[in-house]
């Protein structure tokens, strides 16, 4: 006559699911708009952190504006170059492809404009600020391991406006909307 041993049966765990921490960051060059006069060349640096499964995360932007000449009249003309930094949250997912995803961001952006009059009786260098709210649309596919390629198209309202005077006279004003649309590349930890 064989007995087995009792066996203690223990139920199953219940494990919580995985949490992921992603940091990455990354560059890219376009066109934008409202931080200085005229439409022109565009650079974005940004980094940010995902957290959990769910599409949030945060992310810290800064955009320049490259230095472009907007003529006046003669030989009058402004040289300006705009900067700004943005603190932004993305919360909504608009679409998944794959490795390809489509996010919603909201920001809140902060600005300076550095402009040099040429050809002015008396030159003037002047720097304004400017503030901003709006939204992002970030478009991102991975390629190879953690890197990929960008695209993000912004828009944002100023509630804080540059104005540029010189001779009693307003040559420029930051227009009621500032946009900007740049593609580039970004690398990212593993989750």
């Amino acid at each position: 006559h064989r007995t087995d041993n009792p066996r203690t049966v223990r139920p199953p765990s219940r494990r919580s699911a995985p949490k992921s921490l992603t940091v990455g960051g990354g560059g890219g060059l376009g066109v934008g708009g409202g931080l200085a006069p005229g439409l022109g060349p565009t650079a974005v640096a940004r980094a940010w952190l995902d957290i959990g499964q769910v599409p949030v995360g945060i992310g810290l932007v800064g955009r320049v504006e490259l230095p472009q000449p907007m003529v006046l009249t003669g030989r009058k003309r402004l040289e300006s170059m705009g900067l700004s930094v943005s603190v932004e949250g993305c919360w909504l997912r608009l679409a998944t492809f794959g490795d390809a995803v489509v996010d919603v961001c909201g920001l809140m952006e902060a600005g300076g404009l550095r402009t040099t009059t040429v050809g002015f009786r008396i030159p003037e260098p002047v720097t304004a600020q400017i503030m901003a709210a709006g939204a992002a649309i970030h478009g991102r596919a991975r390629l190879w391991q953690g890197f990929g390629t960008f695209a993000r198209l912004t828009v944002a309202t100023p509630f804080l406006r540059a104005e540029l005077v010189s001779e009693g006279r307003t040559l420029w004003s930051s227009p009621p909307v500032m946009a900007s649309l740049v593609v580039g590349i970004e690398g990212a930890s593993p989750p």
